[in-house]
């Protein structure tokens, strides 16, 4: 069923400044002078979350990525399969229907934006190194590139639930794929 079919508000691209939780209801404040008062309240906003709940289960990481140039010769490269190298950090490496390659990892324990900034050429300049130690005689330069944070937990296992002492809101602050 379409929750907002049967009546349920939902706040997307609102930024919140802040929250007040009394009895039954929480009150959040928003960038533009606004306020939302709900009984019940899901926040289902990534990593961006953690704002509104500290959890000392979780963390933050940095993952980096490199899309190259389109490729016209894939030599030596058995079907294009999906490369991951489990190592710490991970690198994984795959194609792309326009023949462009992905090459991204080299996580770190960045979590800091400036920090992320500062390390960005570095790191697509080591994306681009791995991958010429695999596939010398496939000529790759980075297109694009980009950093991202991602949230994890300590025991691998995704949050989700209420607090005993915040009953009316419901915390999805992290997706963990695997």
């Amino acid at each position: 069923m379409d929750a907002h079919k049967k009546g349920v508000q939902i706040f997307e691209q609102t930024r919140i400044n802040g929250h007040k939780t009394e009895n039954e209801s929480t009150t959040f404040f928003t960038e533009n002078k606004h306020s939302i008062k709900a009984r019940y309240v899901i926040i289902a906003a990534g990593y961006e979350g953690l704002e509104f709940k500290k959890e000392k289960n979780a963390f933050l990481t940095s993952s980096y990525a490199v899309v190259t140039n389109p490729v016209e010769y894939f030599t030596d490269w058995h079907k294009q399969s999906l490369i991951w190298e489990t190592a710490r950090p991970y690198i994984y490496m795959r194609t792309t229907r326009d023949n462009r390659i992905i090459i991204g990892g080299l996580d770190d324990n960045t979590d800091k934006s400036n920090d992320l900034d500062s390390k960005i050429m570095h790191k697509k300049d080591k994306l681009i190194a791995q991958f010429n130690k695999l596939f010398p005689e496939i000529e790759v330069y980075p297109e694009y590139y980009l950093a991202a944070f991602y949230g994890g937990t300590h025991d691998e296992l995704p949050m989700i639930g209420q607090y005993p002492f915040q009953t009316v809101i419901l915390y999805m602050p992290m997706v963990i794929t695997v």
